[in-house]
């Protein structure tokens, strides 16, 4: 399985919206809650995310995967059996949004991460290449 992350502007087939405020059944599973994300949206409106803020935010989200891989797993089984998957959210910085923790967090688990999926003209998104 190969996983990319993306904006939620991306819109072909293997899209999963994994936001608390929009995602389906589906990828609900995989949204932060409520509890680390507010404080983490309240800090960004502020603009004062510091190093510490993010890991914090990351080690709480992580932890709350791990306790959704051990009481959802058919949710997982089911996007790590997919040929391919982008994760979509709302951030605009993929390097501090929880789309790239779980795209890592499916790598651990033995998909390939490809990458943030940039928007190009008309919409469409490719693999980011550096």
């Amino acid at each position: 399985m190969k996983v990319y992350t993306a904006r939620m502007v991306y819109a072909r087939a293997d899209r999963l919206d994994v936001t608390r405020k929009s995602a389906g059944v589906e990828g609900l599973v995989f949204a932060p809650s409520w509890a680390i994300l507010r404080p983490m949206l309240a800090l960004r409106r502020d603009s004062h995310v510091s190093k510490a803020d993010w890991r914090a935010y990351v080690d709480a989200y992580t932890q709350e995967m791990r306790d959704s891989f051990r009481g959802q797993r058919a949710r997982w089984d089911a996007v790590l059996s997919r040929d391919e998957v982008t994760l979509v959210c709302y951030c605009k910085d993929p390097a501090r949004c929880h789309r790239t923790v779980l795209a890592k967090l499916f790598g651990k688990l033995g998909a390939i991460v490809g990458g943030e999926r940039v928007p190009r003209a008309g919409g469409d998104a490719h693999p980011h290449r550096a």
